[in-house]
């Protein structure tokens, strides 16, 4: 997690005074949820998660809940990098502006850091 950040505040630091471009709060948004993301999956025990599946809504529901739970907090941190994925690829490898692809694979690392 501390690395994933440490890695991109490096990178926003090194494009704000070498290179001189500011980064927006926008690009910042995949680690936020590759953040929150990492909150979601450790809120879920993993004592719920043990137990078998009954059928029937009343024995196995609290299992169901968790399970459903944990997919949804996986679905959030694949969506932060996916989005990382994206952004970079729309502001530093193809853009024939970008001075360097640094700052993008630091957000790449950075999601996939969070999601470790």
């Amino acid at each position: 997690f501390s690395t994933g950040w440490w890695i991109w505040i490096d990178a926003v630091t090194y494009s704000a005074t070498i290179l001189d471009k500011t980064i927006t709060f926008g690009i910042w948004s995949p680690g936020f949820v590759s953040t929150i993301a990492l909150i979601l999956v450790n809120l879920v025990p993993r004592s719920a998660l043990d137990r078998q599946l009954a059928w029937g809504w009343d024995s196995g529901s609290e299992v169901a809940r968790a399970r459903a739970f944990l997919f949804f907090a996986f679905t959030v941190a694949f969506g932060g990098i996916i989005s990382s994925v994206w952004i970079a690829i729309v502001n530093w490898f193809t853009n024939s502006d970008a001075e360097t692809a640094f700052p993008g694979i630091a957000l790449i690392l950075q999601s996939g850091f969070i999601f470790l």
